[in-house]
């Protein structure tokens, strides 16, 4: 389930700071820590199907960025959007298609800014499922 809301996640050492300098598309709200993409230049909120469609994956902000005026919005040239991506992820198992412990150490697929699931679809972004909690949160080591 796509998250509507920030999420703290927890900060690993390690892992890849993307900058990328924008603009972040019209109307659009990156919830901090959770995923996204580059779009033909513009950041979005990442899904499967656009990654598959084309788009790249960048990773998630630690604090939300959001766009509120209507318009594509660039940073200053000194302040790109930064995204973290490398490292450990907590996120939601896509109901009905939800990875399992057996499945620790492969691969699965990021389904929407929030959410892993067990099929490897086509084009998906793929990470490293590394743990199930037991409250049916993954942890994922993003690419």
């Amino acid at each position: 389930m796509a998250l509507s809301n920030a999420y703290t996640q927890t900060l690993f050492e390690g892992g890849t700071q993307v900058k990328h300098p924008g603009p972040l598309l019209a109307n659009a709200t990156i919830w901090g820590g959770t995923l996204a993409m580059n779009d033909g230049g513009k950041i979005k909120p990442y899904t499967g199907a656009g990654v598959a469609g084309g788009a790249t994956f960048l990773g998630y902000p630690v604090s939300t960025v959001k766009e509120t005026t209507g318009s594509d919005f660039t940073p200053p040239a000194s302040r790109p959007f930064l995204f973290k991506r490398g490292c450990p992820f907590i996120c939601a198992a896509k109901g009905g298609d939800a990875p399992t412990a057996s499945g620790i150490g492969g691969p699965v697929a990021m389904y929407d800014n929030f959410t892993a699931q067990a099929t490897l679809t086509s084009g998906y972004t793929q990470a490293v499922l590394i743990e199930v909690r037991s409250d049916g949160s993954l942890v994922v080591q993003l690419p």
